[in-house]
């Protein structure tokens, strides 16, 4: 997360160009399209705590080539390492707490999992910056890569724990709702991943200076445009943090399919409302509405997923990394079609239209059936 912060400011003084730091921001993500389904087939005969281990020393080793500013070509296979590493780390991560979750408390587990994950996230953006003005690049990244490889002592524990211990609360996959249900899964992880990593992500700072160039004043305060983007962006990631464990038992109580449809109705008003030209204060609160609902929806499939298999949140996640990686591609193009940012919602909106029709119908395809909800 540190390179998020760092390269989009400082990318002249490394000696690379626009392009590269494109190419190097999204190459983690392109790469994980490969390399999510070798991690899910390699952990079926390579323990997981193995492969855990060696995934955090692979990340640590590209976090210190990033510190010595490698050629583009070095710096770019050092981020697909990275990619890969990641792919490991988040499949075992996702699959062991499903497999050791009590009945019931799936979503609460996945979602104190997902905000441990994400105070990294926050840690990584704040530290990134705020180390590199006070000891430039290079420290900044061979200290990354230290804290990296301390993740070691954790993963190793809890091999030894795991070997001493051999209850595991979830009986395992869970059957139903065949191909074409997982298909109705994957499509509305391409679409969370499209709209919310991909589309609102990329084009908010430009939505905001269109809609408000002056700021947001409050008394005699003007808050920037940068400033209210920055602010924006870093609540997504608290909203990870603090409110996943909540979601998640929302979703256990209310079941992934009823919370789903609600949520995915709710996301699509807010985006839908967001278009019109409203009051600046009303247009973040939309934001902040549509970011809650949207991390609930990850939640959501990943409890859908990860009942149904490992294999099955492979995909998952593979669908949810194609679409943050379309996603800016798709929006930046609607603003240089339309020449106004705010159609970037309307697209949205009817992106979470969709995903509340295929919610519904494999909603009503499991009820006639006579299937239960819960995981399914």
């Amino acid at each position: 997360m540190a390179l998020y912060t760092i390269l989009p400011v400082h990318f002249s003084v490394l000696g690379l160009t626009p392009i590269q730091v494109g190419v190097l921001l999204s190459a983690n993500r392109w790469v994980r399209i490969i390399t999510n389904h070798l991690a899910e087939k390699t952990i079926r005969h390579i323990p997981p705590g193995v492969c855990m281990v060696l995934a955090l020393v692979a990340g640590a080793v590209t976090t210190a080539v990033y510190g010595f500013t490698p050629p583009f070509l070095f710096f770019l296979a050092a981020r697909l390492v990275w990619g890969m590493s990641w792919s490991f780390l988040r499949q075992i991560g996702v699959m062991n707490t499903v497999e050791n979750s009590a009945k019931g408390q799936v979503g609460k587990m996945l979602g104190v999992y997902n905000g441990a994950v994400r105070i990294g996230f926050v840690i990584g953006n704040f530290a990134g910056g705020l180390l590199f003005d006070a000891l430039g690049f290079r420290l900044v990244f061979l200290l990354m890569a230290a804290f990296s490889v301390a993740g070691v002592i954790p993963a190793v524990a809890g091999m030894k724990w795991r070997n001493r211990s051999q209850a595991v609360h979830n009986p395992g996959p869970i059957p139903g709702g065949g191909k074409t249900a997982d298909l109705l899964i994957y499509a509305r992880g391409f679409l969370i991943g499209t709209v919310g990593s991909g589309i609102i992500m990329s084009t908010l700072g430009h939505v905001l200076s269109e809609r408000m160039s002056e700021g947001i004043s409050i008394g005699s305060l003007v808050i920037g445009i940068a400033t209210v983007n920055g602010i924006l962006l870093a609540l997504r990631q608290t909203l990870h943090v603090i409110g996943s464990p909540f979601l998640g038992t929302f979703i256990d109580r209310a079941g992934v399919y009823r919370s789903q449809l609600f949520l995915f109705a709710a996301a699509t008003a807010t985006l839908f409302t967001a278009f019109f030209r409203i009051h600046a204060g009303l247009l973040v609160t939309m934001v902040v509405v549509f970011f809650m609902s949207e991390t609930a929806l990850q939640l959501g499939l990943m409890v859908q997923a990860g009942m149904r298999g490992s294999k099955q949140y492979a995909r998952l996640a593979t669908a949810m990394d194609l679409g943050s990686a379309v996603g800016p591609i798709a929006g930046w193009t609607a603003v240089g079609l339309f020449l106004s940012s705010r159609w970037t919602f309307l697209i949205g909106s009817a992106f979470y239209l969709l995903g509340t029709l295929f919610t519904l119908m494999q909603m009503l395809s499991n009820k006639g059936r006579g299937e239960q909800e819960a995981g399914l």
